[in-house]
């Protein structure tokens, strides 16, 4: 956002951050949809902002929330549809393992990101990265049943592994 990164004092830029999402809840979020209550969509916000850069299991969010499976469906999809967030499939030559495999989640703004949940650095950088590489193309990512995995596909072709601070493994 323009006048966050204009903005000096970080108690201001604070404030621009707190009043965007507040925006996004008491306006967009009402105006499109026929969500009601402000507090629910503000905690499923936060929970959310928490398993950034992560596999979204439904179960899990629904969980944690209090919400219905269908009722996490529901807000995922506006969240996207609104650009607040982003999932990115797994890589895979099978079209229907990509369909059963969990979705890693993004949001497209790293300050609203970061006011909604305090986020590791590690997480930050990932999500800052995802958010340069989609202009690029298609992105996926890949996992073993081992854990180990890629975090970005670009477009089928080039691999990117995201890491605040590399370790020996790495190398």
């Amino acid at each position: 956002m323009p006048e966050v990164v204009l903005t000096d004092a970080i108690i201001q830029k604070t404030d621009i951050l707190e009043d965007l999402i507040s925006s996004y809840i008491n306006f967009d979020i009402k105006w499109l949809s026929d969500f009601k209550n402000d507090d629910n969509i503000r905690n499923f916000l936060i929970k959310l902002a928490s398993h950034t850069a992560t596999k979204l299991e439904f179960a899990k969010i629904s969980a944690l929330t209090g919400l219905s499976k269908p009722t996490v469906t529901n807000y995922l999809e506006l969240f996207e549809k609104t650009y607040l967030i982003q999932r990115i499939s797994v890589a895979s030559k099978n079209p229907n393992r990509e369909i059963v495999k969990a979705k890693k989640l993004f949001f497209c703004d790293n300050g609203i990101l970061n006011r909604l949940a305090k986020v590791s650095g590690g997480v930050l950088f990932e999500n800052a990265i995802y958010n340069q590489l989609h202009h690029f193309g298609a992105l996926s990512y890949y996992a073993l049943k081992t854990g180990h995995e890629i975090d970005f596909i670009l477009n089928n072709e080039s691999a990117f592994e995201v890491k605040e601070t590399a370790t020996p493994a790495d190398w």
